[in-house]
């Protein structure tokens, strides 16, 4: 495989395809040569042509000689082809050397033409899907132990090893309860590695929202309850038809209404309301607490990982400090918004904004 250099593209890019028996139009040259994205023209057995922002990239990625491009192009393609994918992630000739995303597209024509295009992966992307893939096998680690715990567990509680008392059953409850919030916390920082890494999977159904989110909300009311708080939700109507990932939302609403539960002080309130955009795109998810709020310090800091806004000496609220950085990420990765108002010494307000009719992708990366 031939890499030709970018000066001579113009003269030969209509030489290379043909669609319909005619010549590449004028206009699709001088949009390829123009156009701020890295992207080549390639075949199986003939040269590569590498518009100008291609070029720039190759540069960067592999050097200024138009033979290492050749080399480095042609190893990327063959790998691609021998398993089967359409895109990869490949590095830099050394070390310092940007790393590349390669994305090989369909042919285009009888003569096996196809277009590439090339990306330049920033660090951030690069760490986040390392953290991805770290989370990923500490889950699948972990998994296995917490079953195998929580299964003998519960062979002891129902009594099936014999009779417990009443201190023993209450200290084996309390063991149950935290390996299940420790399995909730792995698999919720394991769907927030994956749609910040832009690979988290949605398992999308359609139906009628109003008896999911009530069902999810009235496991709350008994926690708020003992917590001597007012609780209470308000629907704007009886139904609400969509296509969502609902365990995504249960998920959300558990950490964003726990939020609100643990934070507010025993005789405030906190309040779910659940609307409709009036175009009928998308419903809002709105959480009001008279909590103890935050500054505009904290506001700045709330969705970092592991970071706990209030102060630590102070608030006697157990948590890992992983619940809105992990609600943020999964209602991003559903092309959602989260916003976040609050006051010191009144209240937070949370809102979720979804959209309704979500669509399966294409091409999905299930990471």
């Amino acid at each position: 495989m031939q890499l030709t250099e970018t000066q001579e593209l113009d003269a030969e890019l209509s030489e290379v395809e043909n669609l319909g028996g005619k010549n590449v139009p004028d206009l699709f040259r001088q949009i390829f040569l123009s156009v701020p994205v890295a992207m080549a023209v390639s075949s199986a057995d003939g040269p590569v042509f590498p518009n100008p922002s291609c070029a720039d990239l190759l540069r960067e990625t592999v050097g200024e000689s138009p033979q290492l491009w050749q080399r480095w192009v042609s190893a990327a393609l063959a790998r691609l082809v021998a398993n089967g994918s359409w895109r990869d992630v490949v590095c830099g000739v050394c070390e310092g050397r940007p790393e590349v995303e390669l994305t090989l597209g369909p042919e285009v024509t009888r003569s096996g033409h196809r277009v590439i295009t090339l990306r330049r992966i920033e660090a951030s992307e690069s760490r986040s899907e390392d953290l991805a893939e770290t989370v990923s096998t500490l889950y699948h680690e972990l998994r296995t132990p917490l079953t195998s715990m929580k299964s003998s567990l519960s062979l002891v509680q129902t009594g099936e090893t014999g009779p417990l008392n009443d201190e023993q059953g209450h200290f084996l409850g309390m063991t149950m309860r935290n390996i299940e919030r420790l399995d909730r916390l792995v698999g919720d920082l394991l769907d927030a590695s994956r749609a910040s890494a832009g690979s988290l999977v949605l398992k999308l159904g359609e139906g009628d929202l109003i008896p999911v989110l009530e069902e999810a909300l009235n496991q709350h009311a008994e926690t708020a309850k003992t917590a001597g708080l007012k609780f209470e939700t308000h629907f704007e109507n009886a139904t609400l038809q969509a296509r969502t990932d609902t365990d995504k939302i249960i998920q959300m609403i558990a950490n964003v209404v726990g939020n609100a539960l643990k934070f507010t002080p025993s005789g405030g309130s906190v309040t779910v309301s659940v609307t409709e955009d009036p175009n009928g795109e998308e419903f809002s998810l709105v959480v009001e607490d008279t909590g103890p709020g935050m500054d505009e310090k904290a506001l700045a800091q709330v969705f970092e990982p592991f970071k706990r806004v209030h102060d630590e000496n102070n608030c006697k609220v157990l948590g890992s400090g992983l619940g809105l950085h992990i609600t943020r990420g999964l209602i991003e990765a559903q092309g959602g918004k989260m916003k976040l108002s609050s006051i010191p010494g009144k209240g937070t307000c949370v809102r979720l904004d979804l959209k309704r009719w979500l669509e399966n992708p294409e091409n999905p990366n299930t990471g």
